[in-house]
């Protein structure tokens, strides 16, 4: 398996082995109803510019699950209504605490404030099996620590704080940067769109590709290394040019992203039934315990 779902076993391997109260907790946490319209999103953490502070904004207990137990979403088995009634969670870290710590920490809120029961069993999911192609792949060797901005596209992302800048990926115009994980986007001036990787793995350029085939992956490459790529691939089109493509009245978009990642990359995405770890859901609170 890839290595998100295999830490994922391992983290909650060690959790099932202890109790919530022998397992890390955060200093303080208040957690509240969100407005069902809040925007999503997480701030701090170790590795941030707020390693003390932990804020979930309009979060739902299926994301807090899933970060808590370093799990994807297809890999948690529950009640619907976690993935819709959303919350407002902000969590004191005490000092020196790392990621996994803070992910036991999340663990310890779950079953604290929401009774969380769970355990975990292997399913067979639909999904896809990543090989190499007959030819090969054409990933590159990691290039080397980029110090100054040769180019504007450059001066961009270093001003988003990537500290590795391969020229020959950055054509475009930046579209988002993940600094911790090493990938972007850039939107080229033919409107196709430029999927950029740096210093990554196998299970890195999988996770990728899950969040876009919106399946689970699995790496059977044997590839161990770390390595750069970049392709080309169109967006997905609006509804009515979908309709006009039907008719043949719209131009060719290019490829959509599985394709042009399998043939610009040298992959291939064969699907089948997999056997994935999952997390069942036996008991959780819908109101939490109160602040």
């Amino acid at each position: 398996m890839i290595r998100t779902v295999a830490g994922f076993s391992l983290m909650l391997l060690a959790a099932g082995s202890q109790k919530a109260a022998d397992l890390p907790a955060f200093d303080a946490v208040s957690v509240k109803p969100a407005n069902p319209a809040t925007r999503e999103w997480m701030r701090g953490g170790p590795g941030t510019s707020d390693p003390g502070q932990l804020l979930f904004s309009g979060v739902s207990v299926s994301r807090l699950i899933v970060t808590a137990y370093g799990a994807k979403a297809y890999q948690v088995s529950g009640p619907a209504w976690m993935g819709v009634e959303k919350f407002d969670v902000v969590a004191k870290i005490p000092a020196g605490a790392t990621r996994q710590q803070v992910g036991l920490m999340l663990q310890t809120l779950l079953v604290d404030r929401f009774g969380l029961q769970l355990h975990h069993e292997s399913r067979d999911l639909l999904g896809y099996e990543l090989q190499i192609a007959k030819d090969g792949h054409k990933l590159r060797p990691p290039a080397e620590i980029v110090s100054s901005a040769d180019t504007a596209q450059e001066s961009v992302l270093l001003q988003a704080g990537s500290d590795r800048m391969p020229p020959r990926h950055f054509e475009g115009t930046l579209i988002y940067w993940e600094r911790s994980r090493g990938w972007g986007i850039l939107k080229l001036s033919n409107g196709l769109l430029r999927a950029v990787g740096v210093s990554q793995t196998l299970a890195d350029v999988a996770t990728r590709c899950e969040g876009q085939v919106h399946l689970p992956i699995v790496d059977k490459t044997g590839l161990t290394g770390r390595y750069d790529y970049s392709f080309d691939y169109a967006p997905d089109p609006p509804a009515n040019q979908q309709e006009e493509s039907a008719v043949g009245t719209a131009m060719d978009p290019g490829p959509d992203f599985a394709t042009a990642f399998q043939k610009q990359l040298g992959f291939r995405l064969e699907k089948k039934r997999l056997p994935i770890d999952v997390l069942v859901i036996e008991h959780v609170d819908r109101t939490p315990v109160e602040n």
